[in-house]
């Protein structure tokens, strides 16, 4: 079930992409505080008890940030989370929308948790924000709530560097030009990154 939604997601990140007006490519990193909950019911009695604990890792990788809208965007992302034996590869998939430097995010997280026996696959529920501090870097801090009677739940805070991709396509003839173009460290390395974006019709992929 797991691998269709993680199958689902990929699908969906293309479909986001291949409609996208801006596109964004990152990597991140930072810390994660972590807490374990394990729900445990007395065969005898019948109450349950909760346990849990707190341990702090890290976690690091890579993200797309996908404009549907100006103020709109689709943010998957991947990263591996290590926690001592809970170390993790997670795939949030984010809706992001900004208002000024400012932006909220909030999404279904899917992960697995490659030292884990059994239920090595968990849905959390993400929350939070960031701040764009330059129009390349930002800092972000958000909540991921664990699911389940054996949860897992994070504070992920940490910074991100975005390349910023603009391309142009010809649909029906015609070339359609988004802004921007490929940044790093502040610098235009490359501008207007062709890329044919799929269409009803595609008459003509050449320019004059």
């Amino acid at each position: 079930m797991m691998k269709k939604l993680f199958f689902t997601a990929a699908l969906l990140a293309g479909t986001f992409y291949s409609q996208a007006q801006e596109t964004k490519f990152g990597l991140r990193a930072g810390v994660n505080i972590a807490t374990v909950k394990v729900a445990y019911t007395n065969p005898v009695t019948g109450n349950t008890s909760t346990v849990s604990g707190s341990e702090t890792g890290f976690f690091l990788g890579g993200f797309a940030q996908i404009g549907i809208t100006e103020s709109l965007s689709f943010q998957p992302e991947l990263l591996y989370v290590a926690i001592s034996d809970a170390n993790a590869i997670s795939l949030p998939l984010l809706g992001k929308y900004s208002f000024g430097k400012f932006s909220v995010l909030a999404g279904p997280d899917l992960n697995y948790y490659m030292d884990a026996e059994e239920d090595e696959f968990k849905v959390n529920i993400d929350a939070g924000g960031s701040y764009d501090i330059t129009e390349n870097f930002d800092v972000m801090a958000r909540y991921s709530a664990g699911l389940g009677d054996v949860s897992i739940s994070g504070i992920f805070i940490g910074a991100g560097y975005n390349f910023k991709v603009s391309h142009f396509s010809f649909c029906a003839g015609r070339p359609v030009v988004y802004p921007g173009g490929f940044y790093i460290f502040g610098k235009t390395l490359l501008a207007n990154l062709p890329m044919v974006r799929p269409c009803t019709t595609i008459e003509n992929t050449t320019t004059k």
